[in-house]
């Protein structure tokens, strides 16, 4: 099913290379906490001790709105981001990865690695107001014919 939704909303849509760039530099890990470099570098001047735990310290840094980065097919571009972070994410960890869209005026994208205990949004997804689509590289199925 998973396949066949993104090749219908994904179909004739490439990523665009300004999202591309966030992905290029890769990720970091600093004292147990994971991180796209490119957030990293935007996101300097906080320090882990002022979050409760990693899970919060990473949304904080991974977060970023994709519409600052495009200006057409923003959902799009955004779930094909999302794909592409977690094919990145696979080949560089074994450790599991949400990624997370928020629908609200704009569309923002966090991610965090998966934590016994650590959570940074509620089990039940009905108590937002926003929509929210969670994706997990835990048995996530990468499909590069969708892509290009």
């Amino acid at each position: 099913m998973q396949k066949l939704y993104k090749k219908s909303l994904l179909e004739g849509v490439a990523l665009e290379p300004k999202l591309e760039e966030l992905l290029a530099e890769g990720f970091t890990e600093i004292d147990g906490c994971y991180f796209l470099n490119s957030m990293l570098k935007k996101n300097t001047n906080v320090e882990r001790d002022v979050f409760p735990d990693c899970t919060g310290f990473e949304c904080f840094i991974n977060s970023f709105y994709i519409n600052d980065y495009v200006t057409r097919d923003v959902l799009e571009q955004g779930v094909l981001f999302l794909d592409e972070v977690i094919s990145n994410w696979i080949k560089y960890s074994r450790r599991d990865l949400r990624c997370i869209l928020i629908f609200a005026d704009d569309l923002k994208l966090k991610m965090h690695v998966e934590r016994e205990g650590e959570n940074w949004l509620c089990e039940d997804l009905e108590v937002y107001d926003e929509p929210i689509l969670c994706a997990s590289s835990a048995g996530y199925q990468v499909d590069s014919t969708v892509r290009r």
